[in-house]
């Protein structure tokens, strides 16, 4: 069953939302990289992306790479923002570039389904 307390949409950044999340979701330290880490712990969209992209490249580079995409984005991880990128546009701000081939489609794949919901 669905945890009701989390929100319906990944990658938001509503102050009321993240201090709930906080306590709902577990300390990962997947990147060996402290910053990237708590983002992947406290944000579902930096670890649903770190999880496409751990199918793809090595695992510390994959679950460090939305902690760099959200350094490029400006400070900010936007699941409505990725998605309307084009292929080129997000091959400019990535951190790797499986994010924006072929085979990384799925990233904003995941991210227009995300917005959607």
């Amino acid at each position: 069953m669905a945890n009701p307390a989390l929100p319906h949409r990944l990658g938001t950044s509503s102050p009321f939302l993240r201090p709930r999340l906080r306590g709902l979701m577990a300390t990962l330290r997947l990147s060996q990289h402290p910053d990237a880490d708590r983002l992947l712990s406290d944000d579902p969209l930096a670890l649903l992306i770190g999880m496409v992209l751990d199918q793809q490249i090595p695992l510390e580079r994959a679950f460090k790479s939305p902690y760099d995409l959200k350094e490029r984005l400006g400070g900010r991880l936007d699941a409505s923002e990725i998605a309307g990128m084009d292929p080129e546009q997000l091959a400019r701000v990535s951190p790797s570039h499986r994010l924006s081939t072929a085979s990384g489609g799925r990233t904003p794949s995941g991210c227009r389904r995300c917005a959607r919901s």
